[in-house]
């Protein structure tokens, strides 16, 4: 698999291939809702995410406030450090088309920029990333999980589990 990273924006990128897939309806499609006419526009001439697209989350190391942004990383900001990743999921249902890995369920690094991970002091992210997009063999340890529940709740994802081995999702 050839790996690509990405500039767009992530959650809209995912949510037009949900769409696409038709794991979601077609907002264009409901004529009831008076939608926002540049999202139409971005809907009718955006490109598909598909299985290999990544975006680069860097983070500004100091400051006042923690910004996180997926400028890629010939951008502005490459200095900043690469703390986590967004992957097309590769299962067609998903109603989120990418997801995020920063923190996991028992993680505060994502949900507190700039908090410790489970991993380890100073780390941004509960997975340890090798690798590069640019070279195609970015790997995550450990496993990708997208939980399906949580305490017994059931949560509106897809569930996936799966590995990130030298550009390999599956």
């Amino acid at each position: 698999m050839i790996l690509r990273a990405r500039t767009d924006m992530w959650w809209d990128a995912g949510r037009w291939r949900a769409i696409l897939l038709g794991a979601v309806p077609d907002p264009r499609e409901d004529r009831s809702i008076n939608w926002h006419a540049p999202f139409l526009h971005w809907l009718d001439n955006h490109e598909e995410a598909r299985v290999g697209d990544v975006w680069v989350f860097r983070q500004r190391p100091t400051g006042p406030s923690v910004v996180t942004t997926y400028i890629p990383p010939e951008g502005g900001n490459s200095h900043w450090p690469v703390t986590h990743y967004g992957l097309v999921c590769p299962v067609e249902t998903c109603k989120a088309g990418v997801h995020v890995w920063h923190h996991a369920h028992d993680c505060p690094a994502g949900e507190t920029f700039g908090a410790d991970c489970k991993r380890g002091p100073g780390r941004y992210s509960c997975w340890e990333w090798t690798g590069s997009v640019a070279a195609g063999d970015l790997s995550a340890t450990p496993s990708l999980q997208v939980l399906a529940e949580i305490e017994g709740r059931k949560l509106d994802t897809c569930g996936f589990h799966g590995f990130l081995k030298a550009g390999i999702l599956a």
